[in-house]
C-alpha cells in the first residue's frame, strides 16, 4: 500500500470504530512508515459528538464536540489495522 492508500484506509476504519461519536471535520495530521514493524503510521484528528448523557456532554456537543486525536497502525501488506492510540503532541 501507498502513502495515499493508508491515509485512506485510515479514515474509513475512524469512520467505522467511532461511528456512534459521528466523527466529523476529519483531518490528516502526520503519516509515516515504520520500516521495521512494516506498518503506516498515520495520525488524523476529527471532531467527535458523544451521547449526551451528562449536562458536561450536552454543552461540548453543543460548542462543536470535542477534538480527539489518534494514531492508526496499519500493516503495510494487508491494510489492516494493529492498532489504535491515543496521540499526544510531544511537548
Amino acid at each position: 500500500m501507498d502513502l495515499k492508500e493508508a491515509v485512506v484506509r485510515a479514515k474509513e476504519i475512524a469512520n467505522s470504530v467511532f461511528s456512534d461519536e459521528n466523527p466529523t471535520a476529519i483531518n490528516l495530521e502526520q503519516v509515516d512508515f515504520d520500516d521495521m514493524s512494516k506498518q503506516w503510521h498515520v495520525v488524523l484528528s476529527f471532531e467527535r459528538f458523544r451521547h449526551a448523557s451528562t449536562v458536561g456532554a450536552a454543552l461540548a456537543n453543543m460548542a462543536g464536540g470535542t477534538r480527539a486525536y489518534k494514531l492508526f497502525k496499519l500493516d503495510n501488506v494487508s491494510g489492516n489495522v494493529d492498532s489504535i492510540e491515543v496521540w499526544r503532541i510531544n511537548e
